[in-house]
């Protein structure tokens, strides 16, 4: 499931809203979690 573009994709997002929008750490990981589990019900609709 790593193998989708989309999950390179969320994590240049992640990797962009600790480093300059400077989020928490902690928000970062729910917003990783959120996101996961929204491409893992796509793909598994696909």
């Amino acid at each position: 499931m790593t193998d989708s573009p989309l999950f390179s994709a969320v994590a240049r997002f992640l990797r962009h809203l600790g480093v300059e929008r400077q989020l928490s750490p902690i928000t970062l990981l729910n917003y990783q979690r959120q996101l996961d589990a929204l491409i893992a019900r796509r793909m598994r609709r696909a």
